[in-house]
């Protein structure tokens, strides 16, 4: 031990003395190290990590619409959707969230929020829980258009919009002009299912009309528009597996509806790989990001070597002395 506080204290000295030498290898080194956390950051929300407090994200996987010419629309109608549910047998359950942007609070003093209209079985799928109230249940399974006026309010609204009280269940909150009755409060980490987003409000796919979205969102197998569908695979069903029977599905809906679905596959992609939101923009340019920034570490930790074999070679007579008089090596 008192060799270690020798040997820490005459390293010490010998940085006190050349101080400048110091600052260049420590600020090299911090360069380096800096713009590859800040990258891995967003690498980890965007790729890794892109969808927190959602359950066991291994088994969840996107169903996404693919052009002839290997384009992915990635968009699900709502209709299609329905088709989905009740023809796949390979997946526990199929969710659908369609991204909407919607003024929230009286007129003259509403601001944007940002929702997600859901299946009523979206947050069973997810298997995300609510720390306050339910989420979306059986009263909520009529799927007339227009029904279930109810929502699951984001923690941040909770706290911010409603101060966090904790008798929020059962208030309004005017959405569109709409009154949604809330009857949950989403988790601290939950986002939604689109990477990238930050949603503040969930509500039933039912209320899509009232909700300014056009009648297409409930009536037209073609309106695809910012429409995601979710599946959860089954215990021991692997991917491909699932692929194939979601891909026979579609050119079974091709030929039902030709109109609407012809010249548009199907495919099953994992939920951290959808082109739908961050991951399909960023994702590539992230990557290589990550590259560049590894790269740049090794250029800093090179730099800060050449600088270390540059100074014990300036060092060499006084090392020489001190090994004559006895010193350590």
């Amino acid at each position: 031990m008192p060799a270690i506080q020798q040997d820490l204290l005459f390293a010490i000295r010998i940085l006190r003395r050349d101080k400048w030498f110091a600052a260049v290898a420590v600020l090299t080194l911090a360069l380096g190290i800096a713009v590859n956390t800040t990258v891995f950051g967003w690498i980890n929300t965007v790729l890794l990590h892109p969808f927190p407090c959602v359950g066991d994200a291994r088994e969840l996987a996107l169903i996404e619409t693919v052009t002839p010419g290997g384009e992915y629309l990635v968009n699900t109608s709502v209709l299609d959707y329905l088709d989905y549910r009740k023809n796949l047998k390979l997946v526990s359950g199929v969710a659908l969230g369609r991204f909407t942007p919607l003024s929230m609070g009286p007129p003259g003093r509403a601001q944007r929020a940002w929702a997600e209209l859901v299946s009523p079985n979206y947050f069973d799928v997810l298997q995300v829980k609510p720390i306050l109230g339910r989420t979306l249940g059986p009263d909520e399974r009529r799927e007339q258009e227009g029904a279930n006026p109810v929502a699951i309010i984001s923690y941040r609204i909770w706290q911010t919009e409603f101060h966090g009280d904790p008798n929020v269940l059962g208030k309004n909150i005017l959405l569109n002009r709409n009154r949604l009755t809330i009857i949950g409060v989403a988790p601290p980490g939950f986002r939604g299912s689109l990477a990238g987003m930050l949603f503040d409000v969930w509500a039933p796919i039912t209320l899509a009309t009232a909700m300014g979205t056009g009648d297409g969102t409930l009536h037209y197998r073609a309106t695809r528009d910012e429409t995601s569908t979710i599946v959860r695979l089954k215990p021991g069903v692997r991917l491909e597996q699932a692929r194939e029977e979601v891909a026979a599905l579609g050119r079974r809906l091709a030929e039902m509806y030709p109109e609407t679905n012809r010249g548009v596959d199907l495919t099953l992609t994992p939920l951290w790989q959808g082109h739908l939101g961050t991951q399909g923009v960023f994702g590539k340019p992230l990557r290589i990001l990550m590259a560049v920034c590894i790269l740049l570490l090794l250029i800093a930790c090179a730099n800060v070597a050449n600088l270390l074999l540059a100074r014990a070679v300036s060092r060499q007579k006084e090392l020489g002395i001190r090994l004559v008089l006895g010193a350590r090596p």
